[in-house]
């Protein structure tokens, strides 16, 4: 991590004058920040948002997914295994819910292969009477 001059310095008759080292590191910090903010979801974005500068935002980052959760991956996927979609609820938002819990699962370094995340979807959607997989329907393992 690179450190923040002094946003002032004093000269040797004693003024204090503006510190143009502190300008550039200010806008390289600032377009840093930029960077990481268009390249996560608007959702982590909420959480972040007030974050002034680009290492405060790596901290922020670190504390919420360097630490490995087991307890929070295992409830993650017991509500995943349990999910199914309301008739009331538009397969969008049904779907957008999954991901949202899968995505978490991958960044708290838990994730799911393709093949349980779609029985997962398959599974939440046939329980809801959406649509029927008929007598001749297996499950493999």
């Amino acid at each position: 991590m690179i450190s923040s001059p002094t946003s002032s310095i004093v000269t040797v008759n004693g003024l204090q004058h503006s510190n143009p080292s502190y300008s550039v590191w200010l806008q390289l910090d600032q377009l840093l920040r930029l960077w990481m903010f268009i390249t996560i979801s608007s959702d982590l974005l909420t959480e972040v948002h007030d974050v002034p500068h680009s290492f405060q935002l790596r901290e922020r980052f670190a504390h919420y997914f360097n630490t490995p959760n087991l307890a929070c991956a295992i409830e993650l996927k017991c509500t995943l295994s349990t999910l199914s979609k309301d008739h009331n609820q538009s397969m969008d938002d049904h779907l957008r819910g999954i991901k949202q819990i899968v995505d978490y699962l991958a960044l708290i370094g838990s994730p799911l292969s393709d093949m349980d995340l779609v029985t997962l979807i398959l599974n939440g959607v046939c329980w809801s009477g959406l649509i029927s997989l008929g007598p001749t329907a297996t499950y493999v393992a």
